[in-house]
């Protein structure tokens, strides 16, 4: 099977998509944080309690790249396993007719 630059953009914008629209799950363990992301969680937010002085967002955060990009795989392999039986059903269509 060809690789398909589009399916693959695709895939990964749907991957940062899924921060936006799934939601999150909170887990209260040791640290409470707030992990995002599907079907594998690769976006997480810690909720510190304590005043620190920083300001950043960006310090309380932990984006787990291999994760992502395992994501982006398994959402590329689904549309591309929906696009073959698509094709497939309408090849067979076609040689019934």
């Amino acid at each position: 099977m060809k690789f398909n630059n589009r399916i693959f953009n695709f895939s990964a914008w749907l991957a940062l998509l899924t921060l936006i629209f799934f939601p999150g799950k909170v887990i209260t363990e040791v640290v409470t944080r707030t992990e995002y992301g599907y079907p594998i969680r690769f976006f997480v937010r810690y909720h510190e309690y304590e005043i620190t002085d920083s300001k950043w967002f960006a310090n309380s955060i932990s984006l787990q790249i291999l994760y992502y990009f395992i994501d982006v795989l398994i959402i590329y392999c689904v549309i591309c396993l929906i696009l073959f039986i698509k094709q497939w059903m309408k090849s067979e269509a076609k040689s019934n007719e």
